[in-house]
C-alpha cells in the first residue's frame, strides 16, 4: 500500500516539486521508494530505488538515489524516513 513520505508544499512556479512514495502503485516491496520531481515543462525525473533496511543503504541492483540530482535534504528526509520502516 503506497504511503506518501514528502510532497512539495508549492507551485512549479516557485521550483521543482518533488513527490517520494513508499511502496508505489502496484509494488508489494515495502522497500520500493518512488522518486518523481516536476517541473514547468512536465515531468524531470520519475525513478525507483530500493533501501536495504538492514545496512540502511540503497540497494545497488537498482537506481540510487544520490546528489545533485535529488537533493540532500530530501535524500536525508528520506532516509531518516526509511530507517524507521520496520520488516
Amino acid at each position: 500500500m503506497a504511503e506518501l513520505i514528502f510532497h512539495s508544499e508549492h507551485s512549479t512556479a516557485d521550483g521543482p516539486v518533488w513527490v517520494v512514495t513508499r511502496q508505489p502503485g502496484q509494488i508489494t516491496n515495502p522497500y520500493v521508494v518512488e522518486f518523481v520531481k516536476h517541473g514547468r515543462n512536465g515531468k524531470l525525473l520519475d525513478q525507483t530505488a530500493e533501501w536495504h533496511w538492514i545496512a540502511h543503504l540503497w540497494c545497488n541492483h537498482r537506481w540510487m538515489p544520490k546528489s545533485p540530482t535529488v537533493p540532500k535534504w530530501l535524500l536525508d528526509k528520506v532516509e531518516a524516513h526509511m530507517r524507521g520502516v520496520q520488516p
